[in-house]
């Protein structure tokens, strides 16, 4: 289950004797509440510690709890590697990459703040199936620093994702968790009240995003970012580092132990496979020579002086 009503009502039949089917619970969001903790449930699966502790608060017991992590696609934890990305989503890679992920109409008033950014950018827009909203979009005129990609619906997100330097999104539970796996900076903006919003503070307690209030302010953030590298660097750092792009496999393994054995005993979590420093390709591209290779132009503010604490910290 990764919804509480549907939880509620097959509890409900396992009170009464009418399902005997043995249920599991991952939780979708970095935070958990009260509707979660039920009876005739084997196994909770969370995000993060503090998602255990409020299971436990509300009464439940640690020993059937697990932190296994957000499960997402497993095209997560074998994305190629950096430049077959590029070439895969037709990127050059040459200016900073930002990432907008569409999140209804609204996403036309972020777009066009966007565009204001002084540092030149190369941006790719997520429409989704909503067809009417890519086509407002390419109505929109693009200032000559910038380039622009519209993309619709796509099976190949992790390497989108791979590429870029920013997210500008959302924080989604799912969403989230695909940047963290991929080593994300993001931006987030109009996070829903409740899970969304506790979504947001986990990650900016995290020190993996910024927080957007209003669409005006886009365009500041993003020059913020851009020319401040070792500022967006160690934010790509903390993502990689609170990734789990095996967490799905690691739900599939327990919920195996559980149908086999009827209770899971133990739980080994999977390091996440090739994803440790996801940007580190672009900083040590050349290794056999330390020729550090940048995402950002060496000419924004900032880079220079940023370059010698970058080399320490690989």
């Amino acid at each position: 289950h990764t919804h509480f009503l549907a939880l509620e009502f097959m509890s409900m039949l396992r009170r009464e004797g009418l399902y005997t089917t043995p249920q599991v619970v991952t939780i979708t969001d970095f935070d958990t509440h009260a509707w979660w903790a039920l009876d005739h449930v084997e196994h909770y699966f969370v995000a993060r510690r503090e998602g255990l502790l409020g299971l436990t608060f509300h009464g439940l017991p640690e020993e059937q709890i697990s932190i296994s992590g957000i499960p997402i696609v497993p095209a997560f934890a074998s994305c190629p590697c950096y430049a077959d990305c590029l070439t895969q989503v037709g990127v050059e890679g040459v200016k900073p990459v930002v990432l907008l992920v569409s999140f209804g109409p609204k996403v036309m008033e972020a777009y066009s703040f966007l565009l204001r950014a002084q540092v030149s950018l190369e941006i790719v827009v997520i429409t989704g199936r909503q067809a009417d909203i890519r086509s407002k979009l390419e109505q929109v005129h693009v200032p000559n620093r910038h380039s622009v990609k519209l993309e619709g619906f796509t099976r190949i997100m992790e390497q989108y994702l791979r590429v870029a330097d920013i997210v500008i999104t959302k924080p989604g539970g799912l969403t989230s968790s695909e940047c963290l796996a991929s080593g994300c900076a993001m931006i987030v903006v109009s996070p829903y009240p409740g899970q969304e919003q506790r979504n947001s503070d986990f990650l900016l307690e995290a020190g993996v995003a910024t927080r957007c209030q209003d669409f005006h302010l886009l365009p500041h953030k993003v020059d913020e970012l851009t020319s401040q590298p070792a500022r967006l660097i160690e934010m790509q750092r903390r993502a990689a580092q609170l990734g789990r792009p095996n967490a799905a496999f690691v739900v599939a393994k327990a919920c195996q132990q559980i149908v086999q054995h009827g209770s899971l005993e133990s739980i080994v979590d999977v390091e996440p496979v090739s994803m440790a420093d996801p940007k580190a390709e672009r900083l040590l591209q050349n290794s056999c020579d330390l020729h550090i290779h940048s995402p950002l132009k060496p000419s924004y503010v900032g880079w220079e002086p940023a370059r010698s604490q970058i080399i320490m910290n690989l």
